[in-house]
């Protein structure tokens, strides 16, 4: 009897293991399904850090509208998504690795981007932004992430400005703001990004450009 007992335990406790593994392996191949299936210049993703979503409705309507706007062009956008992490969640730089250094398009704290430029890597991950590049954009900001006279990043939101923040909208989407942290957001450009060829020679695309400004217009509704 005791045998048998022992016998159903380990019996039991194997199937427990094999299904955790199994769901593991499942949950891992699809995130890296996800992220590898498209060609780079068919995909166009975001990564966001901020403290949480304020209202995600404006995702979904990006997200089902950025494939229609593009379908009729000659290299349309096949995928898009919008990656949103808290800078205070442990696994962020994890995060930021998997999922930011792939991303065509991110908005990072004034906090990370000083990490950044300290470690001397800020050039490394990111294009410096043109005039006509930025005047491209349909975002209303005057305010930039300046490093060695270069423009890098274009202030979506402020820490202390609250009419700026109407005027830029992205606090609709995202909260970049919680009760202890105070601080200025900034949109960057992946340097390794092929999606916008009127900002680097060579890309593919011009897709980045109109996948932010579909962004910025569906933020403005």
């Amino acid at each position: 009897m005791l045998k048998k007992r022992i016998s159903n335990f380990i019996l039991y406790n194997l199937i427990f293991i094999i299904l955790i593994f199994g769901l593991s392996f499942a949950g891992f191949y699809l995130i890296n399904y996800n992220i590898f299936k498209f060609k780079n210049y068919e995909k166009l993703d975001f990564f966001i850090e901020a403290f949480d979503y304020n209202d995600d409705s404006y995702l979904a309507k990006y997200k089902e509208g950025i494939v229609r706007k593009t379908s009729s062009s000659n290299t349309p956008i096949l995928s898009s998504e919008i990656y949103c992490y808290s800078p205070l969640d442990t696994d962020y730089t994890n995060y930021f690795t998997k999922f930011g250094v792939n991303s065509d398009i991110l908005i990072l704290s004034s906090d990370s981007l000083k990490n950044l430029e300290e470690g001397k890597i800020l050039k490394e991950y990111f294009v410096p932004l043109s005039e006509a590049f930025i005047s491209s954009l349909n975002l209303d900001s005057n305010k930039y992430y300046i490093n060695d006279e270069e423009i890098f990043g274009l202030q979506v939101y402020s820490k202390d400005d609250s009419e700026f923040n109407k005027n830029t909208n992205f606090d609709k989407l995202f909260m970049f703001d919680n009760s202890v942290y105070k601080l200025d957001f900034y949109l960057l450009i992946n340097k390794n990004s092929v999606n916008f060829s009127s900002l680097m020679e060579n890309n593919i695309t011009n897709n980045g450009v109109d996948a932010l400004n579909y962004l910025i217009e569906v933020l403005k509704e």
